[in-house]
């Protein structure tokens, strides 16, 4: 039976900037489909636009420093 994994990110727009509301997904127990959908996107993305790998990846250390930072800070 053929499986959804549905992702709805919500954000606001100026000229110089975005600014994500919510991030709002699910996938079950299977995270090993929402790593491939992620890595299809940023392939199929790299081709259309070489310089998306580097946005990706600068956005993906932020993100991971982030929830590192709440993580340690909530601990307290």
């Amino acid at each position: 039976m053929p499986k959804q994994i549905n992702i709805t990110f919500t954000y606001e727009e100026t000229e110089e900037k975005f600014e994500p509301l919510s991030v709002e997904y699910g996938t079950g127990d299977n995270h090993s489909m929402l790593a491939y959908l992620l890595a299809y996107i940023a392939a199929n993305e790299s081709l259309k636009k070489p310089c998306f790998l580097n946005h990706f990846e600068k956005d993906l250390k932020v993100l991971i420093l982030e929830n590192a930072l709440e993580k340690m800070n909530g601990s307290n």
